[in-house]
């Protein structure tokens, strides 16, 4: 038992009480595994439109895009999670370290990420949207959606 810890005795065990270090910790998890189911939820979306007709053809265009979560959020709130945690634990026990503040420093770092996430998603689609309404065939659009085009001849 190293300097600091408290013994908590409940009936007939003993255990280690939890520090404050260890409560972030779980914090911290908790904030990672809502903040991933967050982002998968966040990221999904689908949405068609009709291009406009061209040069007197009968023919109708559609495309379609649909974003799937990605892996490249997912793996990048893992990635400061697990710094912020190393950070934390780097720091803990030094004369001037605060692994508390580095932990919730992380903590709100996770948040913003998803934060961002939840806010691609209506300019994501609003910029599909009206960029086909608008002629533009292939937008530009980030690496999780995919697009669909059909074409209907009259």
């Amino acid at each position: 038992m190293t300097a600091g810890e408290q013994v908590v005795t409940s009936g007939t065990s003993e255990r280690l009480a939890d520090t404050a270090f260890t409560s972030g910790s779980r914090r911290l998890i908790w904030v990672v595994l809502l903040a991933v189911a967050g982002q998968a939820v966040f990221s999904s979306w689908q949405v068609g439109a009709n291009l406009p007709s061209t040069g007197g053809t009968a023919a109708i265009h559609e495309v379609d895009f649909a974003s799937h979560p990605s892996w490249g959020w997912t793996g990048l709130t893992v990635a400061i999670a697990a710094a912020g945690w190393l950070t934390a634990v780097h720091r803990k026990n030094r004369r001037r370290g605060d692994e508390h503040q580095t932990l919730n420093v992380t903590v709100k770092a996770i948040i913003a990420i998803t934060l961002l996430v939840a806010l691609l998603l209506p300019a994501q689609v609003f910029w599909v949207q009206w960029a086909t309404h608008h002629g533009i065939e292939h937008p530009f659009i980030l690496w999780n959606v995919t697009t669909t085009q059909r074409t209907y001849n009259l």
